[in-house]
């Protein structure tokens, strides 16, 4: 094999490594994508590859498939899949083609984690109970005075406090889905977040 100046070898064309690579795209720039980032790098087998951000869910449901398409092996020699799992990230909010966004999502086997008002919501759940309905405003004020976030950014001083809070926001997720289911409302109804299901794929 051909060696570069830097004495690596050149890994040959068509080739990757073989960690896990899944690509996300997310409603939010900032927020989402770094929190996810944080759990990549804890673990060497998994490589996070955020492709899109800052669209509204159609968009990024719409996207994926393109992605989706693209992903499938090819038949030239020595190419092949870019990634293994690709998910979309978003908020319930006030999106009027949400209902039609996930419903495409299923259809075309794309993943989703959704989070009812927002993602903030799931931060707040590695620190406490949110049981009552919470409106988007008040779920990122409330995100930032426990101190997880500075702005939109998670807030460096406090990133691992953060996450190891993830079992127990994992937990009471899970329990605010079989509140819903237990009350006859839909499990996706405010508050509620399906979050973990993409961290635990980062674990």
């Amino acid at each position: 094999m051909k060696r570069p100046r830097n004495g690596r070898p050149r890994r040959p064309v068509g080739k990757r490594d073989h960690r896990r690579i899944i690509r996300v795209l997310t409603e939010g720039a900032v927020t989402e994508p770094g929190y996810l980032a944080q759990w990549a790098r804890r673990n060497r087998g998994v490589h996070i590859d955020v492709a899109d951000s800052g669209m509204v869910p159609l968009s990024l449901v719409q996207r994926a498939r393109d992605y989706q398409k693209a992903n499938r092996p090819p038949r030239r020699k020595g190419r092949g899949v870019e990634f293994d799992e690709i998910w979309c990230v978003f908020d319930v909010d006030q999106h009027v083609n949400l209902t039609q966004a996930i419903n495409e999502a299923q259809q075309s086997g794309i993943d989703v984690a959704l989070s009812n008002p927002c993602f903030e919501l799931w931060i707040i759940l590695h620190y406490e109970d949110q049981t009552a309905h919470i409106d988007r405003r008040n779920a990122q004020r409330r995100a930032r005075v426990l101190g997880a976030l500075d702005a939109k950014r998670l807030d460096p001083r406090n990133i691992e406090a953060l996450l190891g809070g993830y079992d127990a926001a994992k937990l009471r997720a899970q329990q605010l889905r079989q509140r819903h289911m237990g009350n006859g409302s839909n499990p996706t109804e405010n508050p509620s977040s399906t979050v973990w299901e993409l961290v635990d794929r980062l674990l």
